[in-house]
């Protein structure tokens, strides 16, 4: 999946077999099929689901194996964790901040104008990804800066999914 230059996020739909949603991803250039995103329907929280966010798993082709996981961060307001498979973190997001796994700013969500989309900027202000809506779902496309950088596309990956909620 992060071997592509560009993804097509479909919109989240609730699965037929179990209590969950997913979204279905594809390549953004022939529709190949990547794997999906997956969150629980947290049912016995629904009154307060602002308080406990569903976690957030993507997992890859065939196998289905687990690519990262998304989850609430402890104590630091609001902010969620991007994991990698062996649910080590890669980094973390907070508002349209997106955060190294040191905690240092890794890149900004500039949003533009009113169906423009959106741009992640680095705090030197290369542009490292681009994300626009389209009729089929959500594009995210990565810059040629995080090419051979697998957690950097982890952490815009869940961000754009964190976005779509």
């Amino acid at each position: 999946m992060l071997e592509e230059p560009s993804l097509l996020m479909l919109p989240w739909a609730p699965s037929a077999a179990a209590n969950d949603e997913r979204c279905v991803i594809t390549a953004a250039v022939g529709r190949r099929y990547l794997g999906f995103a997956r969150r629980s329907n947290p049912s016995f929280f629904l009154p307060l689901h602002w308080l406990f966010p569903s976690p957030v798993e993507v997992f890859e082709t065939e196998d289905e194996s687990l690519l990262l996981q998304l989850r609430s961060g402890w104590f630091a307001g609001g902010s969620r964790d991007v994991l990698d498979a062996d649910s080590r973190l890669v980094g973390r997001l907070r508002d349209d901040f997106v955060l190294d796994q040191l905690g240092e700013l890794f890149a900004i969500l500039r949003r533009e104008g009113s169906g423009e989309g959106s741009r992640f900027v680095a705090p030197d202000g290369t542009e490292l990804g681009s994300v626009s809506d389209g009729r089929e779902g959500t594009y995210l496309t990565f810059g040629p800066w995080i090419h051979g950088n697998p957690f950097a596309k982890m952490m815009l990956l869940a961000a754009v999914l964190r976005a779509k909620r």
